[in-house]
């Protein structure tokens, strides 16, 4: 099984009840008892970095590295926005990094 990083919009949803994704969040399972802590144990270049020629801006950093994170841990970052998937290549096989939610 592929762990999931969850980013904010996801653990928002999760602890908020009245949250739009609230149910979607509850809905992908994301309460698995094999839940596990990733630490930031990736400097930011070395995460960020397949996918700098994609930053179309800074708020896209935190979600290249988060990106990069589930990268190097051989995970996937779990999301509810869609427009984390620009930051990937065109036809990259690694484009199931990213499980939007």
């Amino acid at each position: 099984m592929t762990a999931v990083l969850l980013d904010a919009n996801v653990l928002i949803a999760l602890l908020w009840p009245a949250h739009e994704g609230h149910q979607r969040a509850l809905a992908a399972n994301v309460r698995h008892k094999a839940h596990q802590f990733w630490a930031d144990e990736i400097d930011l270049v070395t995460a960020v970095w397949p996918f700098a020629g994609r930053l179309s801006g800074h708020q896209q950093v935190t979600d290249a590295y988060l990106l990069g994170l589930a990268r190097h841990k051989k995970g996937k970052l779990g999301t509810m926005d869609q427009t984390v998937t620009e930051l990937l290549p065109d036809k990259s096989t690694e484009g199931n990094l990213v499980v939007v939610i």
